[in-house]
């Protein structure tokens, strides 16, 4: 809780998301630079840390979450909560890269992630809230397929589809060969769950462009995304695909570093 508008909209999708997964969720404040300047805009002058405290629970007395304030930049501050108490996720309240005097972004969710290896979901303060459509964009790399789990659960919760998308940025025969082989496995996984879905693959000249030209084609509401992605020559000036989207992207994604094997038959988490 860093006293933004997103980071208000992130603490009302957790506590929508705790009821509807039966997990436990604690909003975690830090008593730093941002969120003294977001305190400030607010409007919110708190003679000390209980009062803070109690000026949140004003704001969100109807999610009935637990709160706790933290000393310290935010990394750290995160950094020590995950060692300390593994959450499963971690929900962020973030703005798009291109918003003024932005506090989070999806890049800054994207590392978070990638650094702490625990899933990192950014909310957008606009994001409407329905979970109708959701993006899983696949490549060629081993963990690509770990995502798939997340899409499930959500999908089941939400009734949502999943939108698989193959992006095929290959000429060689067989690495095409076994992109749609984990195609097959895919779509056989997702049918298994009895979850609706589409799958499409697309030749992807550009990845980062492709999976944003597709999210605004379908209108997707959520996407979830690897914060490994496939590398190319075009990193090197451009930087990794994943950083690239996320510079991008004006929707909630859900960030999931890499987790098991890159040898897998079908998802197993």
């Amino acid at each position: 809780m860093d006293f933004s508008e997103s980071a208000f909209r992130a603490c009302e999708e957790a506590n929508r998301f705790k009821w509807m997964f039966a997990n436990e969720a604690r909003v975690l404040c830090s008593d730093d630079d941002i969120s003294r300047s977001n305190q400030k805009a607010l409007g919110i002058h708190a003679a000390d840390e209980a009062d803070v405290l109690a000026k949140i629970k004003e704001k969100i007395s109807g999610f009935n979450l637990p709160l706790s304030m933290e000393k310290g930049k935010w990394k750290t501050v995160l950094e020590n909560y995950v060692e300390k108490n593994a959450p499963s996720e971690i929900f962020l309240g973030v703005y798009p890269e291109k918003t003024k005097n932005a506090s989070f972004t999806h890049a800054w969710a994207l590392k978070l992630a990638k650094q702490l290896s625990v899933p990192v979901l950014g909310w957008t303060p606009k994001a409407s809230g329905q979970v109708k459509e959701i993006l899983l964009p696949f490549d060629t790399t081993p963990h690509s397929r770990e995502k798939l789990y997340y899409g499930i659960l959500m999908a089941k919760k939400f009734g949502a589809r999943l939108h698989l998308l193959i992006l095929n940025a290959h000429t060689a025969r067989d690495v095409v060969s076994n992109l749609r082989s984990a195609a097959l496995q895919i779509e056989d996984y997702t049918v298994r769950n009895g979850v609706a879905y589409w799958l499409e693959e697309r030749a992807a000249k550009n990845i980062a462009r492709d999976t944003i030209a597709y999210i605004e084609e379908k209108n997707i509401d959520l996407m979830i995304n690897m914060t490994e992605m496939e590398h190319s020559f075009e990193e090197i000036f451009k930087g990794p695909y994943a950083m690239q989207i996320a510079e991008k992207v004006n929707i909630p994604v859900l960030w999931v570093p890499s987790r098991v094997s890159g040898i897998m038959t079908e998802v197993n988490i």
